[in-house]
């Protein structure tokens, strides 16, 4: 009896202990910053990362459909540059001198797991840019003026 209870434990935190590691990689494998000292992390979904598989997974887990390999990157970010949390009762602007021959999207959402974004994407299509090629945008619970993104209603 005691062997069955023994192995039956063994087995049982075999079985958590590689379950919480393959969540763990999933997460963070096949993770870079997009800039040095940026909150923003990319993941590289080329079929060349050592990581493709566990980029694959991080998408499935989520809910979503992984994207084509190696044509296109997903950049996110749960901290502001000042390292704090974000929150939807924040206001955060973002900005950035884009390429006009490239399409890009934005989506404010509370980590994945299939939900819709409070106000929609912005993409490169809808998106307003400066005289100068700057694309600013605001993610605030009020309307703002310009490129304005609604957070969802939690998170």
């Amino acid at each position: 009896m005691r062997q069955v209870i023994g192995g039956t434990l063994f087995i049982i935190t075999g079985a958590l202990v590689g379950a919480g590691s393959a969540m763990t990689l999933t997460e963070y494998l096949g993770t870079e910053p997009a800039l040095a000292g940026s909150p923003w992390q990319s993941r590289d979904t080329s079929y060349q990362s050592a990581a493709h598989p566990y980029v694959i997974a991080h998408f499935l887990n989520e809910g979503r459909l992984p994207p084509a390999a190696g044509l296109w990157r997903e950049y996110a970010a749960t901290r502001s540059d000042d390292g704090a949390v974000l929150s939807i009762a924040c206001v955060y602007t973002l900005s950035a001198k884009l390429p006009a021959h490239r399409w890009w999207s934005v989506a404010a959402s509370s980590g994945g797991r299939g939900e819709r974004p409070g106000n929609g994407v912005i993409t490169s299509d809808s998106a307003v840019a400066e005289s100068n090629g700057m694309v600013t945008l605001t993610v605030s619970r009020e309307a703002v003026a310009g490129n304005w993104l609604k957070p969802p209603p939690t998170g």
